[in-house]
């Protein structure tokens, strides 16, 4: 999905504040016959049912991403089993939240 002119890449761009932009672009996306489209990570806390729910009614098949960057970053300072524990709960919750139209 096309990024808006200066927003910085670590912005979720699937709320329902870029709404108006996916109505745009997904339709466009469609025109030019993809039929898939695969997502920048996006915050697990967020509300994305809006846009989910717009590629569906487009006919776009979405390709969410899972961001493991910060389980991987040496900043963070967890027992391995902290991080384990905060990535399956974490991955949990950004399955629910890929799955809100469902």
């Amino acid at each position: 999905v096309p990024r808006p002119v200066g927003v910085p890449s670590d912005t979720d761009v699937y709320t329902p504040k870029y709404n108006l932009l996916h109505k745009r672009d997904l339709k466009q996306i469609k025109k030019m016959k993809a039929n898939a489209i695969r997502l920048d990570p996006w915050d697990i806390h967020e509300d994305h049912s809006d846009f989910l729910q717009l590629a569906q009614e487009t006919g776009l098949f979405v390709i969410p991403t899972f961001d493991f960057k910060q389980y991987a970053d040496p900043d963070y300072h967890a027992s391995d089993e902290d991080i384990r524990d905060s990535l399956w709960s974490d991955f949990r919750t950004f399955m629910r939240s890929a799955n809100q139209t469902q």
